[in-house]
């Protein structure tokens, strides 16, 4: 997924992601992108019942290769 709106198009459109999960699931979002899109698909992960994290990923295709990349995780408490 290479921009926001396509993580926004594949996240919360009518057969998007969060579309398909159960209440309770967990949905973590591993793309780079804006901090406002984390809040906006946090809110509709909500109203479905799952719980969200951003979940970036820093380290690029070297680090994938080192074995050495790092998540910076955030969202609630409960998730």
């Amino acid at each position: 997924v290479g921009t926001p709106s396509d993580v926004e198009k594949v996240t919360t459109g009518q057969d998007g992601v969060l579309s398909g999960m159960k209440p309770g699931g967990l949905f973590v979002d591993c793309t780079t992108s804006k901090p406002s899109l984390a809040v906006q698909l946090a809110a509709c992960a909500a109203v479905q019942g799952v719980l969200a994290l951003d979940a970036p990923v820093s380290g690029g295709d070297v680090g994938a290769r080192a074995g050495t990349l790092s998540f910076m995780c955030g969202g609630s408490e409960a998730a």
